[in-house]
């Protein structure tokens, strides 16, 4: 696995920051296990990002509105420079 993906992060010459994006809390989904598998495939100039709700007790905003509205900001963020943290 981590050969393949050393591979893929190579394969894009230019690309100084990786950015994985969830929709679940930073403290759910897949990030916690894959931030450091990931960091330890990266070169040396590139930096891995963290995209995703605010960590939370909750899966759900519990309110559609809210949901629709923090979707709207993960988007925004992932495809902006506005990144909030690198690992």
């Amino acid at each position: 696995r981590s050969k393949l993906i050393k591979e893929l992060f190579n394969s894009y010459k230019n690309a100084k920051e990786i950015v994985w994006v969830q929709e679940e809390p930073e403290n759910m989904g897949a990030w916690n296990f894959l931030a450091l598998l990931l960091h330890r495939d990266l070169r040396s100039d590139q930096n891995l990002y963290c995209v995703s709700r605010e960590e939370s007790a909750s899966p759900a905003a519990g309110s559609l509105s809210v949901h629709n509205e923090t979707h709207k900001e993960l988007l925004r963020k992932a495809f902006s420079k506005d990144i909030v943290r690198a690992i």
